[in-house]
Order: C-alpha cells, then sequence, then structure tokens
C-alpha cells in the first residue's frame, strides 16, 4: 500500500491533465462522435468481407461471388431527408449529372449568385468602416503618445511594459508549454489523441474504406461505383465540417498557410542565393566597390562574403566526399578530433603546421608498428600512467595491415591542401 501511495505522490502532474484531457477526448467520441464509431464499424465490416471476397477470388480464380456491397452507404451520418443521388447505372449518373450541370451553369443562378456577393460586400462595408476609422485613431493617438525620441539612454514605457510582461508571462508561459512538448515526446498521450480524433472525425473511416474499395474494385473492376464512393467520402467529410468548431478550422488553415509561406520564402532565398553565385562566378579575383556614403557597399560586400564563403564550403563538402569514397574504412572522426585536441592545444594554427602534425604521427605510426626501440611497449606503458593522455593508435586507428598507409598520407595531404 505504501509503494501504491508513494507511486501517486511522486506521480508527474502533467500524468493528471492528460489522463484529463484523455477522458475529455473519450466523453466527446461517446456522446457526440457516436455517429463516427458506428461508422467506423461499418467500414471494419466492409473491409473484412473485401478482402474476404479478394482472397477467395484468388483461389477460386474469380469464380467466386463477390460479398462487398459497395452501395451501402452509412445511415448514421446521412443527413435526414436526403435522397441517394447517385443510380445504380453509370449512365444515369451521366444524365443527372448533366442535368444538375444546366442548372449550375443558369444564367438565373449566376445573377443570383452576384446579388449575394453585393449583399456581402455591403455588409463588410457597413459593418467594417467603423473598425478601420477606430484602428487608424488609435493608430495616431499611440504614435502621438509613444513614438517618442529617446535620447536618455533608458527604456521608454512601451518597452518598459513589454519587458514585464515578457518576463512575467510570456517566457514562464513559453517554457512550460516547452515542457508539455518535451513531455508529450516522452509519453504515448499525443499519439492516442491522434488516434482519438481520427476516429472522431472520419479519418479512420475514410481510410479503411479506401482500402476495402481497393481490394473490391481489384477483382471486380466495376468503374460505375466509383461515384458511389465520392460520395460516401462527402458523407464521411461533411461530419468533420459540422462537428468540428470554426477554431479549429482556423488553426489548421493558420498552419498550412505559415507552411506554405515558409516553403514560398525559402524557394525565393534559393532562387536569388543561385543568382548570386552566378553573379560571382563571373567576377575577376579582384573588384573595387565606389559609391557615397548610405549607397549600400557594405551590405553588398557582406552578401558576396558570406555566399562565397557557402560556396567554398560546398566545394570543400564535395572533396571531403569523393575522398571519403575512396578511403571509406579510414576512421574519420578520430582524425578530426586528434585535429581539433591539436587545435585547442596551440600546436596547430595553419596549413603548414597541419602537414608537419600529420608527417610527425605517421613517423610515429610506423615507428609503434616496427616497434623500434621498444617504441610499442613505451606507448602501452604512457597510456596506463597517463589516461587523460593518450596516444591514440597509429594511423588513428587505420587498418594499416590491409591498406597502404602511403595512400592514406598522400589522402590526408590532399584533403587539406585544398
Amino acid at each position: 500500500m505504501k509503494r501504491v501511495k508513494d507511486f501517486f505522490v511522486n506521480l508527474d502532474h502533467r500524468h493528471y491533465v492528460c489522463v484529463v484531457i484523455t477522458l475529455a477526448f473519450l466523453c466527446l467520441t461517446a456522446f457526440v462522435y457516436t455517429g463516427s464509431v458506428e461508422r467506423l464499424i461499418e467500414t471494419i465490416r466492409d473491409f473484412g468481407t473485401s478482402v474476404y471476397s479478394y482472397f477467395v477470388n484468388i483461389v477460386t480464380l474469380g469464380n467466386a461471388d463477390i460479398v462487398f456491397d459497395p452501395d451501402d452507404v452509412a445511415t448514421v451520418i446521412r443527413p435526414s431527408g436526403v435522397i441517394y443521388p447517385v443510380e445504380n447505372n453509370f449512365s444515369q449518373f451521366v444524365e443527372d449529372f448533366k442535368l444538375y450541370w444546366n442548372l449550375f451553369a443558369d444564367s438565373n443562378t449566376f445573377y443570383a449568385y452576384l446579388a449575394n456577393v453585393l449583399q456581402v460586400i455591403i455588409y463588410i462595408t457597413m459593418f467594417g468602416y467603423l473598425p478601420v476609422i477606430l484602428f487608424f485613431l488609435i493608430k495616431s493617438v499611440a504614435k502621438r503618445r509613444f513614438y517618442k525620441p529617446n535620447n536618455n539612454n533608458s527604456d521608454s514605457k512601451p518597452l518598459q511594459i513589454y519587458k514585464s510582461f515578457r518576463a512575467r508571462i510570456l517566457v514562464p508561459a513559453v517554457r512550460y508549454l516547452r515542457s508539455y512538448a518535451i513531455f508529450f515526446r516522452a509519453t504515448k498521450y499525443l499519439s492516442l489523441w491522434l488516434i482519438i480524433w481520427s476516429i472522431n472525425t472520419n479519418i479512420a473511416s475514410i481510410v479503411t474504406g479506401a482500402v476495402s474499395f481497393l481490394f473490391y474494385f481489384s477483382v471486380s473492376f466495376d468503374v460505375g461505383e466509383i461515384p458511389h464512393q465520392f460520395y460516401k467520402l462527402f458523407l464521411d467529410l461533411s461530419l468533420m465540417f459540422k462537428t468540428l468548431p470554426a477554431i479549429v478550422w482556423i488553426v489548421v488553415a493558420l498552419i498550412l498557410f505559415d507552411l506554405w509561406r515558409k516553403n514560398r520564402g525559402e524557394r525565393r532565398l534559393r532562387i536569388f542565393e543561385g543568382r548570386i553565385r552566378g553573379f560571382l562566378s563571373l567576377l575577376p579575383i579582384c573588384i573595387l566597390l565606389c559609391g557615397s556614403m548610405g549607397k549600400k557597399k557594405t551590405t553588398i560586400l557582406t552578401d558576396m562574403a558570406l555566399t562565397q564563403r557557402v560556396v567554398f564550403r560546398d566545394k570543400a563538402l564535395e572533396i571531403m566526399q569523393n575522398i571519403d569514397l575512396h578511403y571509406p574504412s579510414f576512421p574519420w572522426l578520430s582524425f578530426e578530433k586528434d585535429l581539433r585536441a591539436g587545435f585547442d592545444e596551440g600546436s596547430i594554427y595553419s596549413l603548414a603546421t597541419i602537414e608537419e602534425y600529420v608527417i610527425r604521427r605517421c613517423v610515429q605510426s610506423e615507428r609503434i608498428i616496427n616497434d623500434e626501440g621498444g617504441c610499442r611497449k613505451y606507448v602501452e606503458r604512457h597510456n596506463r600512467k597517463h589516461p587523460d593522455k593518450i596516444v591514440s593508435a597509429p594511423y588513428w586507428g587505420y587498418d594499416y595491415k590491409q591498406y597502404r598507409p602511403c595512400r592514406l598520407c598522400a589522402c590526408v595531404f590532399h584533403l587539406y591542401m585544398q
């Protein structure tokens, strides 16, 4: 009993919050989204029958009857009083669609649409006039009140208010939400919530129904049933749009807009970066920028220098990848750590010292391999006495018995001479 009590006492409070949220979601599933659950049961039943028909037709070489009924539309989500618009005959569906298109493309329908649009514009003008005036009025008052030059080397009142808000509310809230994000990644609550809401919004039913129809279509090739499936998809999606509140769709729209904005901006930056690279490749070795003050000379030079740095890094990466393909078994990480240690100690500080260091290490590796003057035993004794200054293995752990060290040295020299 004490262990159970200690377990609940030491349990993170975020578990209680997540359990309460999970129970709330399950209550919504049981009392609000009951149609979605029944619809999922129907699609699971269709999936089982379609898979059964698929394998039976494979075994009997297509001589078995297909037990899957694609005409079965979910009655639990069908709106009351709506007549099933798609006939079993595909030609009849085409005729009905022609009649619908004639009604849709009618001039009276178009004029009615324009009248509704005009009415919406009138409402927007009537109700949007006052907010626009208030916005510009508040902006002008705030500009006169707060936008003043600050030459006292002290924070203005708006900045003080923002710093106070940031220190007392914004930073703790962001820190608290980040802790929840880390908590969600360490637990399975988020996956459980996604499963629950995929059932509530009929996403699971749509996926299961689509897979069921694919199994059915693979043995029946019934093209005339495709419109029925689109109608069932429309019914499944209608529940999602009717039950979820508008704020959810606003958040989803903002997230999608942010993703589209980022992708478009990054693509635009890549295009301009490619243009700048092409321009720099046409320039001579030395260039001279002339102009008066404020003509963005420093900005241009900074941009060119940053771009050229990226070009050099890409070329260096390409060289390293080519060398890595020639020597895939070489421990590059150990070699890099050894060089970093030399950089930190100050023994390596230029390209010439790198070359000397590599030659010295190669000579040392040869002495250890050949055991000249008991060098191997000395290294082993030194590593035992000084574990913080261990002499690395010959050629940084490279398999020198199978490969040629002389080619390795040439490889290292070629890499760092680039």
